[in-house]
């Protein structure tokens, strides 16, 4: 189980919303949610990938929070400057949330 004095890392998680361009076609971007402590450790199962014709291992970190019920996996992770896709969560007891996610390699 984690403890407060671990989480020494703060993260923004991010919402996506729908916002219209000036033509007025319909956009999808993100918008902030909430800022979080957190503790991240790396997951070594990473799969390959090929983005833009290259083969690329985009990294995989887990994350534990404080419990929140407003984050699902349609959100993303800001970590100081890298976006990371949220891939999963995971109650552990009524205190935490476990976070997997994987960085953008767009």
């Amino acid at each position: 189980m984690g403890t407060i004095g671990t989480m020494n890392l703060k993260i923004e998680i991010q919402e996506p919303t729908t916002t219209k361009s000036l033509m007025g076609a319909p956009v999808k971007s993100f918008a902030h949610l909430t800022y979080l402590w957190a503790e991240r450790s790396k997951v070594s199962d990473v799969p390959e990938q090929y983005v833009d014709n290259r083969l690329v291992v985009p990294s995989r970190h887990k994350y534990r929070v404080h419990y929140s019920s407003s984050i699902d996996e349609t959100m993303r992770i800001v970590d100081g400057s890298v976006y990371y896709n949220i891939l999963s969560l995971d109650r552990v007891d009524t205190l935490f949330l476990d976070i997997i996610a994987e960085r953008i390699t767009e």
